[in-house]
């Protein structure tokens, strides 16, 4: 005997004597060769323990038979009874076995061996007398039954079942094709449903509970039924139906349902679906025993032989039972369920560049249950891509989005893509309707290119679309992810300028900061192909698929149904490779989030004017302060300092500067002065990494509309004639306050202009500006 059976039997004897008679020893049965079990009869004092009603009536000593697996400890034990007293309660299959573990791989602990068995066959024993097998607020234990011992075929239920009240309904199944063992149930159809175009079974809905055990004998399963209302002759007229509505050569499924799924104690119970397979051949029969219905006798003779040799077959044949792998929603809780992928199910979602993170996005979206997928790429599969791109070796030569739609497909057969290989920046990026029917952008192209020009398109349309950009460093190291929401003020390339501002006050950020701005010295620009390939990063599937899992959670997480109030929100997360370095000098995680911009809009040169809220704040705050020293008719002004970008047709504003002190202000003029201009220029574009730096000049008219008057337009020649500082666009933005509302103007000037001409074309009849009205 083995060492792992020995310890079986020195566990089971230190319990025998410390129980003091309760648990006795009665017979050891050897194992017949070194493949065999150990079986081990024991008696088990039970005596009066408390009891319901409606559990197992014990007998004062029961016998139970354990059944010790030859990896003992390391596999857990099985016990049977000899008799048939268990049978028809919960946890008891076959009318022996009892069940003892719900899920034996996380609640088998192998160091607690025989002890820990004994323990849970007592705790069984007496959860069985008081009727708590099955818990109120726990799962039911759903029926057993007998799988073939050959190949087994497989049933996946996709859709709900029918609702039933107090009668059984019997109806037809839809059927999909998964491979030659397993089918998938897409629809439930009434027997009188219009034309049928899938491969169609039999359904049988109960109202009342089946047996824990069903039979193994398919005539004892109708004799089951025939209890339940269903009888034999309307069985076979139920599949009769079935078989005359599909092609010849197709076997019959037949789904059986009976209301013993859910919680017990919590609601109306679900159905517990199983299923039986009928073999081609014997579906025939069922074909010819149609002819019963014939007019002529001769056929109607041949339909009812059919029919008495089917089911003399069928008072002797074993069920063939499927496996049921259920995935019905009303059943199934979905192993994601409440992950940050969880909030995008249902979305429509576009993704831009199906490279190494696209596809890696592609395929994580794919298995969290979203609707349909917009792939966009020009590129094709070539071989070096495969090492991190997850395409097969026989798709090279394909485009990308069409070898990626097929792995799409292998994952989730019923999931909408549409593919596209144009250009973004010629193509897509010329259209007004930019982002299709996409709820979310997720851009994955890593293009300033394309940041740039979306950033243009974005603020041009009134396209409401979420914007998700990825990026990874050169060497793999760090990801950064942006999220702008469909009403936020700016796109990818205004967090990733805003980010940047941040980064740049803190030291820790710098790493960030050089990895992906695109003024930074890249040292190593790997090409994989010199000469004739774009330079790309340098790591494996395993980096890049890790960093796009990352970048996707973290995104995900802002599209969660309470963040009701979050579609004026961007947000911008730095991550890198668990594992670097770590220093006190670097930060390996940075979020930042920002409310949307206050918007003007320039009538002069159509760029989009984008104030930051704190920079209104400071300019809120001096026109107070002017207004607590000299009166609230006083004009004043100041410097604004921001960027100007021309390709996207963007100015932000993100500092504010009151009066230098040169200026002049009075009731009827304010003229700003230079003195420090030039300098704090220089001092916030070297904190910011050039990001911030001098864009124009704001003032107040504190009683009229905003519109620039002649001393303004002179204050606008005043800066372009700055030595060694001339800008070549300048901002004017005026605050008016007509009434009780402030109202807010935004103008821009070129140096190249001619100045002569600034005075004529401001008439209020050819020029309609772009005004909004700003809280106080």
């Amino acid at each position: 005997m083995n060492e792992n059976y020995q310890l079986t039997i020195n566990q089971l004897q230190e319990i025998e004597t410390a129980s003091e008679g309760t648990l006795q020893i009665l017979e050891v049965t050897e194992p017949k060769d070194s493949n065999s079990s150990l079986w081990i009869t024991i008696s088990l004092r039970l005596g009066k323990i408390p009891s319901h009603p409606a559990g197992i009536q014990f007998r004062t000593r029961e016998k139970f038979r354990i059944c010790t697996p030859i990896n003992f400890p390391f596999v857990k034990p099985e016990v049977w009874v000899e008799h048939n007293r268990f049978a028809g309660y919960p946890h008891v299959q076959w009318k022996h076995y009892l069940c003892l573990y719900q899920a034996p791989d996380v609640e088998w602990d192998p160091s607690d061996g025989m002890y820990g068995f004994i323990s849970r066959l007592w705790l069984w024993i007496k959860c069985a007398a008081l009727d708590e097998l099955d818990p109120v607020g726990a799962p039911l234990h759903p029926p057993a039954v007998y799988l073939p011992k050959g190949p087994v075929r497989y049933l996946i239920p996709r859709i709900d079942a029918p609702s039933i009240s107090n009668s059984p309904w019997v109806g037809l199944i839809e059927l999909g094709l998964i491979h030659q063992n397993c089918v998938e149930v897409i629809g439930w159809k009434e027997f009188n449903s219009p034309k049928h175009e899938h491969m169609l079974g039999v359904a049988i809905l109960l109202s009342e509970p089946m047996p824990f055990e069903y039979p193994k004998k398919l005539w004892d399963l109708f004799g089951e039924l025939e209890h339940r209302s269903i009888s034999r002759s309307y069985l076979l007229l139920a599949l009769q139906i079935a078989v005359l509505n599909q092609p010849e050569e197709q076997p019959l499924y037949v789904v059986l349902g009976t209301p013993m799924r859910g919680i017990r104690g919590e609601g109306q119970l679900q159905q517990h679906l199983t299923a039986w397979y009928i073999d081609p051949i014997l579906v025939q029969a069922i074909r010819l025993s149609c002819n019963k219905f014939s007019d002529t006798e001769e056929v109607k003779a041949i339909g009812k032989e059919a029919e008495a040799i089917w089911l003399g077959w069928a008072k002797k044949a074993d069920i063939e039972w499927c496996r049921v792998l259920e995935d019905r929603p009303e059943i199934v809780t979905r192993r994601d369920y409440n992950s940050p992928l969880s909030h995008l199910r249902g979305q429509i979602i576009s993704i831009w560049g199906c490279g190494a993170i696209g596809a890696h996005i592609a395929l994580y979206l794919a298995r969290a249950g979203v609707k349909k997928l917009i792939l966009i790429d020009k590129g094709i599969v070539t071989p070096g891509i495969l090492i991190r791109q997850p395409f097969p070796a026989n798709s090279i030569g394909q485009p990308k989005v069409i070898a990626l739609k097929t792995e799409l497909h292998r994952i989730r057969p019923d999931l909408e893509i549409e593919t596209c290989t144009d250009n973004l920046l010629t193509g897509l990026l010329n259209e007004e309707n930019w982002a299709g029917e996409a709820q979310i952008v997720i851009d994955c192209t890593a293009s300033l290119q394309v940041h740039t020009k979306l950033e243009y398109r974005r603020h041009c349309t009134k396209l409401k679309a979420s914007i998700i950009s990825m990026m990874i460093s050169q060497e793999t190291k760090y990801g950064v992810v942006s999220v702008s929401r469909e009403d936020y003020s700016g796109g990818t390339a205004d967090l990733h300028r805003k980010a940047k501002i941040k980064a740049y006050q803190d030291e820790k950020l710098r790493a960030f900061v050089d990895a992906f701005s695109p003024l930074a010295d890249k040292n190593i620009v790997f090409q994989p192909e010199p000469g004739c390939s774009s330079p790309t990063f340098i790591g494996s599937e395993a980096d890049s698929a890790l960093l796009s899992g990352m970048m996707l959670n973290l995104a995900a997480k802002h599209f969660h149904p309470e963040m009701v109030h979050s579609s004026q929100s961007g947000w911008l997360h730095y991550v890198s490779q668990p594992g670097l370095p770590q220093s006190e000098h670097f930060k390996p995680f940075a979020s930042f989030e920002w409310t949307a911009d206050i918007i003007v809009q320039d009538p002069r040169h159509n760029y989009q004017v984008r104030i930051e809220p704190a920079a209104w704040k400071q300019m809120q705050g001096w026109i107070e302060k002017s207004k607590k020293r000299y009166g609230s008719n006083t004009e004043t002004g100041g410097l604004l300092y921001g960027e100007s970008n021309h390709s996207n047709r963007v100015i932000w504003i993100n500092h504010v500067a009151g009066p230098p002190p040169d200026s002049q202000a009075s009731s009827k003029e304010f003229i700003c002065g230079t003195v420090g201009v030039k300098q704090k220029h220089y001092r916030l574009k070297k904190l910011s990494g050039g990001a911030i730096k001098y864009v124009g000049l704001w003032h107040t008219h504190p009683s009229s509309m905003p519109f620039p008057s002649m001393q303004d337009l002179v204050g606008m020649r005043k800066i372009f004639a700055m030595d060694q500082f001339p800008p070549a666009l300048s901002l004017l933005l005026i605050v008016g306050t007509p009434h009780t509302q402030p109202l807010v103007g935004t103008y821009t000037f070129m140096r190249r202009e001619n100045i002569d001409i600034w005075e004529n074309i401001f008439s209020k009849d050819d020029v309609k500006l772009t005004t909004i009205p700003i809280e106080r």
